[in-house]
């Protein structure tokens, strides 16, 4: 059979899914975000080399940290591709991103399909399953705003469906490849390396272990040489640690940030609504979102509980049920934020497919109604969340400019009080517009005495661009005071409706259901007057 029969065969025996996947390619094609969560943007500038991300948790810290926009501690992998891309192919470090959690989407789809067919799922039902995943909200938005997580879910579930392999056949190569996609996909985010934990403990028990101990001790030694190299040894020749106490203050950086921390039955009550969140995108003002998240909650408990008793081989049967515990523990253990939405993302595909598990063995015209549940899903998300988002225009949303005399060397600083809304203008100023000669100051993350340093800067920085988001008072004091001669450029504001700013966090809206976006541009008179 040549190579083209063989693809229209497979696409013809998988057409369920393969027009699952066209649909969602051609979505991701149509409808990008016009505005991202701020996370893509500092990350994108950070890569480019015009923006230090370690600079806010060197304020958090009251340390200096190592510049880490090239290799971030806890997700290394994907800053390190981006930046070769960026340096060797000339590729914006946002374009990237979005290609890679497209093809990353694509492929872990894939692996997740393969998966469901090992599970004895029906291909349409395996189909339906994948598309459920996809249609969520947070399957959408690590696609449309997404960071590192969807490359390091697609990587963790080709590691899975090589597990699976494994029990199922026994081959020491299926072994070694579900141990090299896991470390990759950790690698790529740190969080991902839990799904070692419930696979490594079936892993043990699935044959006598006296029979394949060195097989085991290869695969584990490949996981942990590849991890030691990507999260210890590297950072410590790449950024020159002297102790262990730097290495700590620079891997463990969201420990220090000033952040709300929950406990007991709140942290229970915000992880179940930033799970209902993952699902369903649910606009400001939305009632009864407590009943709605038990109401899941409970869904999904009665399906573990179903699938427990389900005619699946025992081995890959428990890899699934175990995949909740370890998460939950480690999430508890670091005292990780509940309320992060894309930290859900890993546990969803593991959810979604319990729980249609459960509701296709309920009745036998249960998969007809399934296969309904995917496009209403997707039709909500898209209507609340990401529609919205997408028509709205460019320059309604970036504000930055400056006069056409202006040249791209000139120093701009940006004074930033709202990182959700002034993150995106320094990557437009200087990916988009190629501004790039960027000093940035922080009162929004606890630096206090911004002023100073505002001050050593623009003596040192003649002809600089002053760009604020707030206290504009205060600066044109500032200005005053050093005898320069300013005029404002830009004075824009809009209201913003909180439902069209992506958040990589839930956010409960108990305020205003807006947001004042602003940005003030002050210049020197001579760049006006030429």
């Amino acid at each position: 059979m040549t190579n083209a029969k063989l693809v229209i065969s497979v696409v013809r025996d998988h057409r369920h899914l393969t027009i699952v996947l066209a649909i969602v390619l051609a979505l991701y094609l149509a409808f990008p975000l016009q505005l991202q969560s701020i996370e893509p943007y500092n990350y994108a500038a950070a890569i480019e080399r015009y923006y230090k991300d370690s600079i806010g948790f060197s304020l958090a810290q009251g340390e200096n940290l190592p510049d880490f926009g090239r290799y971030h501690p806890n997700h290394p992998l994907g800053h390190v591709l981006a930046g070769w891309a960026y340096d060797w192919l000339h590729i914006p470090a946002m374009a990237w991103m979005r290609f890679m959690n497209m093809t990353a989407s694509l492929v872990g789809s894939l692996f997740f399909y393969l998966i469901l067919l090992q599970l004895r799922f029906s291909r349409g039902l395996s189909a339906t399953t994948v598309a459920l995943f996809l249609s969520t909200y947070c399957g959408l938005f690590t696609i449309f705003s997404g960071e590192w997580h969807m490359p390091a879910l697609a990587l963790s579930l080709g590691g899975v469906w090589q597990a699976f392999t494994y029990v199922v056949e026994g081959r020491k190569r299926n072994l070694y490849a579900a141990a090299l996609l896991m470390a990759f996909g950790a690698s790529y985010h740190l969080g991902a390396s839990y799904f070692m934990i419930p696979v490594g403990i079936v892993l043990l028990f699935v044959r006598p272990i006296h029979e394949r101990w060195r097989e085991i001790l290869i695969a584990g030694l490949l996981i942990f040489i590849i991890l030691l190299l990507v999260y210890f040894v590297i950072p410590f020749i790449l950024f020159g640690f002297r102790s262990a106490e730097e290495f700590l203050r620079t891997f463990l950086i969201y420990k220090y940030l000033p952040i709300t921390r929950y406990e007991g039955f709140v942290w229970l009550s915000v992880a179940a609504r930033t799970l209902l969140q993952s699902v369903i995108f649910t606009p400001a003002g939305f009632k009864g979102t407590e009943l709605y998240a038990g109401l899941l909650i409970l869904i999904i408990c009665l399906a573990f509980s179903r699938f427990y008793r389900a005619q699946i081989q025992r081995h890959l049967k428990a890899i699934i049920l175990l995949m909740p515990g370890p998460w939950i523990a480690l999430y508890v253990a670091f005292s990780a934020r509940p309320d992060a939405l894309l930290g859900w993302l890993f546990l969803l595909p593991f959810f979604i497919l319990v729980a249609v598990k459960a509701i296709a063995d309920l009745h036998r015209r249960a998969k007809t109604y399934l296969s309904f549940i995917p496009g209403c899903l997707l039709i909500c998300n898209l209507v609340f969340a990401l529609l919205p988002n997408s028509l709205q225009r460019r320059d309604n949303i970036f504000f930055f400019g400056l006069p056409p005399a202006a040249p791209t060397s000139v120093p701009v600083a940006f004074v930033e009080n709202s990182p959700v809304f002034t993150d995106p203008e320094i990557w437009f100023a200087g990916s988009e517009l190629g501004f790039r000669n960027q000093m940035h100051f922080f009162p929004c993350c606890g630096e206090n005495n911004y002023f100073s340093r505002l001050k050593n800067w623009t003596r040192k920085n003649p002809g600089f661009v002053l760009v604020s988001d707030g206290n504009e008072f205060g600066l044109e004091n500032l200005l005053r005071s050093e005898g320069l001669h300013y005029v404002r450029w830009i004075d824009r504001r809009a209201k913003w409706p909180l439902d069209l700013v992506p958040s990589t966090l839930y956010v409960q809206h108990i305020a205003s259901p807006w947001n004042e976006k602003k940005l003030i541009i002050w210049v020197p008179e001579n760049l006006v007057r030429y």
